[in-house]
């Protein structure tokens, strides 16, 4: 410990005041009743008590798990905040260990005190920029959470004080945007800085972006202004100060209890809607648990890491999640923990010509006159944080796409300061220091809160994925940069030396990324792990008016419910310069015309662009509902494929409860980003059967449908490459099988894994339907074979429709637009007559309101998926009439099946026990993940090039198990597959976190049942109705009990036998029919693969969507392409049926439109 630290705590014991009437024993207040339980005494927490008991009639009680802060000088002197750090006033939390940051572990400090992170922060007030609370208004769809109309509770909020120094403060600040009759003091710096005049004068020296901004708080923050905190008569101002001050906390309603930790809330109620009114909540570690009860609601206030731990602590959050730790789930909201952001910083130090820097203050002698002086009559250094001043400012936005909210939002933050901000090895000792931390105000990133257990006292698992979108260490890279421009002005010179702290040599991007990465920490601003929501969206956590979604008697209030700084549904990545032909603001495409409309960047959608803008004279615009895919690692490494599920990257769709499965609802993720599901799918390309394709034409009358008529298009899709290790791959696929011309990389098995040859063997010795198989991908594949998969070997990274068909020498097309963040909401009709034509979109922006259309003079093409195709045609007027009208929608085109026809692959993953320390469950620990990331962007080599499985088999059903009719193509055509995985696929609550697994999952690739997506909502932003009626026909049940017996045959090959235990979690218990149907509807999910819901049929056919050249009955110019045209669901993964499909579509096209 510094010795200045040493002589302030020595002194700090002089100077306890009395305490105001705060309860540290549940049995001085256990026997009054309260209509309201406050859970944390923080910074939100105490201002909704202070409100609440304004009404006499509300008895109040907040429950704070840290002690009190009336005692504790280092709250009240401004200056010694870094000391409440690693101390019993904090939760003294780290995050898990940091993927883009090297590995490294962060500390994350959080208040443990009455006023919670307000009683021990920096103290600054920046009240952010217009256009967030403005997006925030829009996107939950409350005019009440814009600027405007929070600018009374800003007012209520605030009460601006003279500096405790009571200097003139004429051109510091702008009167007109500030209260002075609110409850927390706010004031300007109180003591002055020898570095305020050079600050100030290089504003105007430099001027453009570093201009002088009277008041950051006036909505508009940009340029460089005087620093406001929360400091009144040279004292700190936190909630507890303030809103539980002398006069409030005399109230005979309010009561405050310290020292009590919230574990979790209790149901009290059932139903529907569940209520939790009951909170548990122990005053000492390892003490007794005790319980309150509020009659009206419990407000938790725990912020945006203790939120969320309640929450999920409740068995309120993602059922996956909850299952894995052991927390039996009572209402399944999976955003409880996700969307969790954080303003990340770098302090940049110079070595600076003075002796009057933060050094000299924090001597001990120094520091102890300079507490004496504070103490005496609050003035002096200490009545100050570390700055005067920050800046506010955006990247430049001719060379960048960035997410920020609006023109006004900045991407990050000066901190200017008189000295060293952290400590750091590498300045010199007796140096002294100026500093500019850059601090991330815009990131991308988004991480999560977890449990670490069931132990609701337990630390939860704290991840903010700092830097793990590689835009923020682009707007990181510019804000170092523009530090360094910022200390050329005339007003440094002679002042500062050099630079130092390891910023000598920073000028190419590698050397600022290597520097990003060991020295970027918390600015200890978490938000948005509950996140808000419009009233009855499926995403979210909270309603605009704070209440839990699908809970009664419960509301979040604190920083967790934030809407992120930018919008999460919308979030935009930062593109490189090759990719400028993708826009994020329709307004960029103005004065432009297009021949072909796409509605929907997707597998499809990419491939037609493409395709179509071959033909220089056909212009081509792509809408894509997501963010671009550049920049996101989630997507580009393939073992991360499952961390797109539940972000911004992910639909986030749920299907309605499901009969098959026990009456589950389970998710269904999509791809809200540029190459929709080829963007976050597990990379799996298997063609499917001739036979598949050959029924395809039979059914359509269309031959060009066949195996043999799509030939050309499987080679125009495919470039087979080498895999990332460089292995020998003869004996693992037949080339004569393969293209190696096409765009689309696929390849075999980038990295081992330790089951590989012992799964090759079981399946010589097991030999039958086992036998192994050279190429699934010829047509035939029944059999055990290698997987292939969707990676690009020699860059070690996913192939997806965006990189392969979006690449940068096509984007460059002066004939193919891609807006991104632009979602469909239907089709306008253009031409009336016996065929209709709708050649108008109608779309609407990133989280605005605004509704914009554009016309295609050709063609619009649907490749919005197999559930926004239909559910775009249906908010168009495009369906079955009567159930049209019933909702509300004016039908224009009566076709009963658009929506019908839903199919999908039900898949379990079946865990076994290993013999093994070397599976899945090893490489996904944090310090194992963080060397193979480091690996992975060094040479794009290592395991975290594959995916979940190395190997794949497909299988028939035999016997009495066949279904009548057979829904498989015929006698080549699976019933089901085998994925053989090393580890874990998915998350499962009844396998101990410590188990080391091998999993054989099964999947139904032939199902008979069929399901449909329907809209009860005349809104066409409300998701659709989901239902893939997953196992709900008996024959699907009776072929999945198959399945699972022929797994359990798999692992009695000799090969296995002193690998595999046994059957691990519930499958150990699943052998009878009636376990199996009961493990079953626990554990069976979806394989992520809807087709059919825009089904083709024969032309002149009543039934069906789409003619055999996929135009849509009845209307013309309009065609789908995406899974939703198929007929019958291929039985192996969608991808590369997608893909081809789309490659015979483009010809179509083309075709129709060169007569």
């Amino acid at each position: 410990m510094p010795s200045y630290q040493t002589s302030l705590i020595l002194l700090l014991l002089a100077f306890a005041q009395a305490e105001a009437k705060v309860f540290s024993n549940f049995e001085d207040v256990q026997h009054i009743k309260y209509d309201f339980i406050v859970v944390g005494g923080g910074t939100a927490g105490n201002v909704i008590a202070n409100r609440l008991t304004e009404n006499s009639d509300f008895n109040v009680l907040v429950l704070e798990a840290g002690p009190s802060n009336a005692q504790v000088l280092q709250s009240q002197v401004p200056w010694l905040a870094p000391t409440m750090w690693n101390s019993d006033y904090d939760w003294n939390y780290t995050t898990v260990s940091q993927a883009a940051l090297g590995g490294r572990v962060v500390g994350f400090p959080r208040g443990h005190i009455l006023g919670g992170t307000s009683s021990i922060n920096f103290l600054m007030y920046t009240r952010g920029s217009s256009d967030q609370y403005d997006d925030w208004a829009r996107i939950t769809k409350d005019p009440g959470w814009s600027w405007k109309n929070l600018k009374k509770y800003f007012d209520k909020n605030e009460r601006w004080t003279a500096p405790a120094d009571n200097h003139n403060t004429t051109g510091q600040f702008d009167p007109a945007s500030h209260s002075f009759n609110g409850v927390n003091s706010v004031s300007l710096a109180g003591f002055p800085s020898p570095i305020d005049d050079r600050v100030i004068n290089a504003t105007r020296e430099l001027g453009g972006q570093f201009k002088f901004n009277l008041d950051y708080s006036s909505g508009n923050p940009l340029g460089i202004g005087w620093l406001q905190n929360t400091v009144g008569a040279g004292q700190r101002s936190s909630s507890a100060t303030s809103y539980l001050g002398p006069q409030f906390i005399k109230r005979p309603n309010l009561h405050v209890l310290v020292g009590a930790q919230v574990g979790r809330l209790i149901q009290t109620s059932g139903g529907h809607t569940p209520g939790f009114r009951t909170v548990e909540f122990r005053q000492r570690p390892g003490g007794p648990v005790k319980r309150v009860s509020a009659s009206k609601e419990v407000v938790v206030s725990a912020g945006a890491v203790g939120s969320p731990q309640v929450l999920l602590n409740s068995g309120i959050g993602p059922e996956k999640h909850l299952r894995s730790v052991g927390v039996k789930t009572i209402v399944d909201l999976p955003d409880v923990g996700a969307n969790f952001a954080d303003h990340c910083a770098v302090a940049l130090p110079w070595l600076v010509n003075s002796n009057a820097t933060f050094e000299r203050t924090k001597e001990a002698n120094v520091s102890a006159q300079l507490l004496q002086q504070w103490s005496a009559n609050h003035t002096g250094p200490f009545v100050d944080t570390l700055t005067s001043q920050l800046g506010f400012f955006r990247v430049d936005d001719a060379s960048h796409h960035h997410p920020a909210v609006g023109p006004n939002t900045p991407h990050y933050e000066f901190i200017i300061s008189n000295g060293l901000i952290v400590p750091n090895p590498l300045v010199p000792p007796e140096g002294h220091f100026f500093s500019i931390a850059t601090a991330l105000l815009s990131p991308a990133s988004r991480g999560s809160i977890r449990l670490r257990s069931n132990d609701p006292f337990d630390f939860p698992l704290i991840d903010p994925a700092y830097m793990t979108n590689d835009a923020d260490k682009k707007v990181m890279r510019t804000a170092i940069r523009k530090a360094m421009e910022f200390v050329t002005a005339p007003s440094w010179s002679g002042y500062i030396i050099a630079p130092s702290g390891g910023m000598q040599n920073l000028t190419t991007d590698a050397s600022l990324d290597t520097f990003i990465e060991a020295n970027t920490g918390t600015f200890f601003h978490p938000t948005s792990s509950n996140m808000m929501t419009f009233k009855g969206a499926k995403t979210g956590v909270v309603d605009p008016d704070g209440r839990v979604k699908h809970v009664d008697g419960v509301r979040v209030v604190d920083a967790s419910i934030f809407v992120p700084l930018f919008s999460t549904f919308y979030l935009l990545t930062l593109l490189s310069s090759c990719n400028a032909l993708i826009y994020d603001t329709v307004s960029a495409l103005k004065n432009q015309t297009f021949d072909f409309i796409i509605v929907g960047g997707g597998t499809a959608g990419n491939v037609v662009a493409n395709r179509l803008s071959e033909n220089p004279k056909f212009k081509v615009l792509v809408i894509e509902a997501g963010p671009s895919h550049e920049g996101v690692l989630s997507s580009e490494v393939p073992f991360f494929a499952a961390n797109n599920w539940f972000s911004a990257y992910d639909w986030n769709y749920t299907t309605t409860p499901q009969v098959g499965l026990g009456g589950r609802p389970t998710i269904l993720p999509r791809g809200h980003i540029l190459g929709g599901s080829s963007s976050i799918n597990f990379l799996m390309y298997t063609r499917s059967t001739i036979e598949d394709y050959d029924r395809i034409a039979k059914v359509t009358g269309d031959k060009g449908w066949s195996w043999k008529g799509l030939q050309p298009y499987f080679k125009k899709n495919e470039k087979f490459v080498r895999p990332a290790d460089k292995h020998n791959n003869t004996g693992q696929f037949d080339p004569s099988v393969h293209s190696f011309d096409g765009l689309n990389s696929v390849s075999i098995q980038n990295s081992p894994t330790p089951i590989d040859s012992m799964v090759v063997n079981a399946s010589h010795q097991l030999g039958g339907d086992f036998t192994f198989k050279l190429d699934y991908n010829d047509g035939k594949p029944l059999g055990l074979g290698w997987l292939q998969t969707t990676v690009d070997g020699p860059t070690g990274s996913r192939s997806s429709s965006a990189t392969a068909y979006l690449a940068p020498r096509f984007l460059k097309r002066p004939n193919l637009r891609v807006l991104v963040n632009a979602q469909v909401s239907r089709l306008i009709q253009t031409h009336g007559g016996k065929s209709p034509s709708f050649l108008t979109v109608e779309f609407k922006q990133g989280s605005g309101s605004s509704l914009y259309r554009l016309t295609a003079s050709r063609e619009v093409i649907l490749s919005a998926g197999a559930l926004g195709t239909p559910h775009i045609l249906l908010n168009s007027g495009v369906g079955d009439s009567k159930a049209l009208r019933a909702v509300g929608i004016t039908p224009l085109v009566d076709l009963p099946d658009v929506g019908a026809n839903l199919a999908d692959h039900s898949a379990i993953a079946n865990p076994f026990v290993a013999r093994s320390n070397n599976t899945f469950e090893d490489l996904r620990k944090p310090d194992a993940i963080a060397l193979l990331l480091k690996q992975w962007k060094a040479n794009k080599t290592g395991a975290l090039t594959n995916t979940v499985a190395s190997l794949i088999s497909f299988h028939r059903v035999t016997g009495d198990d066949v279904p009548h009719p057979d829904p498989a193509a015929g006698p080549n055509t699976p019933h089901f597959e085998h994925l053989y995985a090393n580890g874990l696929i998915v998350p499962n609550s009844f396998v101990p976190a410590d188990q080391h697994i091998f999993s054989v999952a099964t999947a139904l690739v032939s199902p008979s049942s069929r399901g449909s997506l329907t809209i009860n909502s005349t809104n066409p932003f409300d998701p659709p109705l989901i239902d893939p009626a997953l196992l709900k026909d008996e024959s699907d049940r009776r072929m999945m009990r198959a399945a699972l017996r022929h797994a359990f045959k798999f692992v009695t090959a000799p090969a296995l036998a002193n690998y595999v235990i046994g059957p691990a979690g519930d499958l150990a218990n699943a052998t009878t029919d009636a376990q199996l149907d009961a493990y079953m509807d626990a554990e069976a999910g979806t394989f992520f693969h809807p087709t059919g819901t825009a089904a083709m049929s024969p032309k002149g056919a009543k039934n069906g969507v789409l003619d055999p050249d996929l135009k849509v009955k009845k209307i013309s110019g309009l065609r789908v392409v995406d899974a939703s045209v198929f007929p019958d669901i291929p039985s192996g993964h969608t991808q590369a049926a997608v893909y081809v499909i789309a490659e015979r579509a483009a010809d179509i096209i083309k075709d129709s439109h060169s007569k």
